[in-house]
């Protein structure tokens, strides 16, 4: 529900109309996230409330929010309504609600959306006594739906409910929502902007990274392509061999500083673009037989590119893996990303490649890196080449 700026509505309008005070957004935010009673007892404590408590202030405000609300009700989040429902068709997960409302409310807000039949759980941290960023009504979310907390996702657009999150150790997406305030949201994961864009990729992407578990990438009629762990590394010394590294620079000579190279680039380069230099493999027997990916590229300080790379083991050449990988992609970074200003550097001697990606669709040019890779770039759809 993007409920947040008709309760600041009504609060403001309360204790102007009883008390004289006015109260500004930017003191109201801090409790955004959090439960009424702690919103009210600390009105109280800052404003030097006399004579009353949090139940009479919270009665004297939902006389002026029931009337608001059957003007025009609480608004739901853009995309929301059928994301949820497209959740729930579309995968096995659980869905459950963990707010710092009242039960009566949450159930009175899902009940106008029609989505009530999609939660398996309701949980009221209003009911637990305490308020976010404590975790505890995330916890006990977790607990009657049954799951570990590392294996729940979190969504929040608060402060508060990322800080419970991250309290509770629970991998956490930041909503960017324009009506909740200046909120800081650097302790999620993640951050997006709109429900209507949200999908299961980039969730399963995001949960994947926060629990250091390898994300699948996608796949083709034959291949799996994914992100590569360290138990990979023993298995591409025995892909890089000569024939490989006549074309392309080779492995680390010792393993140990491979393994180590592969972990900072899991967490930096996976981490920080969600893409990369992924692994391929035969979908039905999971061998591993080479690489494939995008890499950012910076040229200087104002401007960046991508180059694609890819490499097939000697052994499964010539059965078309290599145009099978780097199509799905080229086809995967124009679809969830919007990338094509891409380039390749191949060696000059290294004509299937080469052939291959003309055949992508990359032009090359006279000229030569380090006197020994071409360069190709690749047409963009109005067939100009993206220039560097």
């Amino acid at each position: 529900m993007d409920s947040e700026r008709i309760h600041y509505e009504a609060d403001k309008r309360m204790l102007k109309e009883q008390f004289g005070i006015d109260m500004s957004f930017d003191y109201y935010k801090q409790y955004i996230g959090g439960t009424v009673s702690n919103m009210w007892n600390g009105i109280i404590r800052d404003f030097k409330l006399e004579n009353v408590d949090e139940y009479i202030l919270n009665s004297y405000t939902d006389d002026i929010l029931k009337e608001m609300l059957e003007k025009r009700g609480y608004p739901a989040v853009a995309g929301v309504v059928p994301f949820i429902k497209k959740i729930k068709r579309e995968t096995n997960l659980l869905l459950a609600v963990a707010s710092s409302s009242s039960m009566s409310r949450i159930k009175d807000n899902l009940t106008s959306l029609g989505i009530m039949k999609y939660f398996d759980v309701l949980e009221s941290g209003q009911d637990l006594g305490v308020s976010k960023p404590n975790p505890a009504v995330f916890l006990e979310t977790a607990k009657k739906l049954g799951v570990k907390n590392e294996e729940c996702m979190v969504i929040e657009d608060s402060e508060n409910g990322i800080m419970a999150a991250a309290n509770g150790k629970i991998p956490c997406l930041g909503y960017i929502n324009p009506n909740s305030g200046n909120q800081n949201l650097s302790g999620a994961n993640a951050v997006f902007e709109s429900f209507e864009n949200l999908d299961m990729n980039f969730i399963n992407m995001i949960y994947g990274h926060s629990v250091g578990e390898a994300v699948n990438i996608l796949e083709t009629d034959r291949l799996k392509i994914r992100e590569i762990t360290i138990e990979d590394v023993p298995v591409l010394y025995s892909l890089y061999d000569e024939e490989i590294t006549k074309y392309m620079p080779p492995l680390f000579e010792k393993m140990e500083e491979e393994i180590e190279y592969t972990k900072k680039y899991i967490d930096n380069v996976y981490g920080l673009y969600h893409y990369g230099i992924w692994i391929v493999e035969l979908k039905e027997s999971g061998e591993i037989i080479g690489r494939a990916g995008i890499e950012y590229k910076e040229i200087d300080t104002s401007d960046y590119t991508h180059e694609l790379g890819y490499m097939i083991g000697k052994k499964y050449q010539n059965n078309g893996y290599a145009k099978e990988a780097v199509e799905a992609v080229l086809s995967y970074m124009r679809e969830y990303y919007g990338i094509e200003d891409i380039f390749v550097e191949i060696s000059e001697n290294n004509y299937k490649s080469i052939e291959l990606a003309k055949k992508m669709g990359f032009e090359f040019t006279e000229g030569r890196v380090n006197d020994k890779y071409l360069v190709g770039e690749l047409k963009t759809a109005n067939n100009q080449t993206k220039k560097m």
